[in-house]
């Protein structure tokens, strides 16, 4: 056999290179191909979601344990409403009974300071004047000035301006305080905060409130005994916008003493209406009364009026002074007070002691 040229051998070996190559290629693609399909399919059933029953949650880790700080104890919390500061008795404390100007008239003097000495009546509070009246002091309370103390009985004079001349309002409250009978003098006064008609405009009449109530401090000094004597909040309460801006703060300044004029008797609807009656009206107008007014004085509260209310109301009107911690309690007013009534108020002599 004759040997092949040495270029044909050189092109058989390259043509044998290249059909090497080719497989090689064909069988890589294939492999690869197969690769890439088992991965897509293992991430779809990655994807999928595992069915509720094959799923096994792991375990909860342990809480760490808090760490103990050990601090000095804490005041307890306030609660829900002012409570009242301790004070000494003050001559509005305990029980006390009222007389206005036209009781003059109907009741004896003897008799009926007999009837409050037998009941432990701590103060009678007597009605001066007011605006209107022509004597600074009505010159019927002499009497029941000098009777009263012969009996041990405080006696406060009440004063109702009408605000229409401010100057003249205060100058007859500190005739009252400066008012002397045989050597007998008031041991407070009060003033009656109710008449509206006089003066136009709420804001006017607020100012006048709380600026006669600054003179007549002013001109007594800061120990002489001085009580205001406005509505209740819960009875402001039923007309807002009449009452707006009422000088609550300010009063709380310049009196002795707040003396609610605490009539349940005004509102219905008790029972359904659990506000309105006697013993919450009571208990929390004096609470309210406290908060508006920075607990800085004692709170007395006037309940009724007598001829609208009964003795079961009377009742309640009693305990609820006591549970909210009232300085004194009173019903207005003694003439109207039946005498069956007394075994029930006697226990208000205990306020404020």
């Amino acid at each position: 056999m004759s040997s092949l040229p040495r270029r044909s051998v050189r092109l058989i070996a390259a043509v044998i290179v290249l059909v090497l190559v080719g497989q090689f290629w064909a069988i890589a693609s294939e492999r690869v191909k197969t690769t890439s399909k088992r991965r897509a399919h293992t991430a779809v059933a990655a994807a999928a979601p595992i069915p509720l029953e094959r799923f096994t949650p792991d375990p909860p880790r342990p809480k760490p344990r808090p760490r103990v700080v050990r601090r000095a104890p804490t005041k307890p919390a306030a609660p829900h409403h002012t409570v009242a500061a301790r004070r000494p008795p003050t001559v509005f404390s305990g029980l006390g009974a009222w007389v206005d100007q036209f009781d003059f008239a109907n009741l004896d003097v003897v008799q009926s300071i007999a009837t409050m000495r037998a009941n432990g009546v701590h103060t009678l509070y007597i009605q001066s004047g007011e605006s209107s009246t022509v004597d600074a002091v009505l010159p019927d309370v002499g009497p029941w000035l000098l009777a009263a103390h012969q009996a041990g009985i405080k006696v406060v004079a009440w004063y109702l301006p009408h605000y229409s001349d401010v100057k003249v309002d205060v100058a007859r409250t500190v005739a009252a305080a400066r008012y002397e009978f045989l050597g007998e003098r008031f041991d407070g006064v009060g003033v009656d905060i109710e008449y509206r008609r006089a003066v136009k405009g709420h804001a006017q009449w607020n100012h006048r409130v709380a600026q006669q109530m600054e003179l007549v401090r002013r001109a007594l000094g800061p120990q002489y005994p001085v009580a205001a004597i406005p509505p209740p909040p819960f009875q402001m309460a039923v007309a807002p916008e009449f009452w707006a801006g009422f000088p609550w703060e300010s009063l709380g300044r310049s009196s002795s003493e707040i003396m609610l004029m605490d009539y349940w008797s005004a509102r219905s609807g008790c029972p359904e209406i659990p506000m309105h009656c006697a013993y919450q009206f009571t208990k929390f107008n004096v609470i309210q009364t406290r908060a508006l007014t920075g607990n800085r004085v004692p709170i007395h509260v006037i309940g009724g009026v007598a001829t609208h209310v009964t003795k079961d109301e009377v009742a309640a009107f009693v305990k609820g002074a006591h549970d909210a911690r009232a300085d004194g309690a009173s019903i207005y007013d003694f003439g109207s007070t039946p005498v069956g009534w007394w075994p029930v108020l006697r226990s208000l002599r205990s306020l404020g002691s």
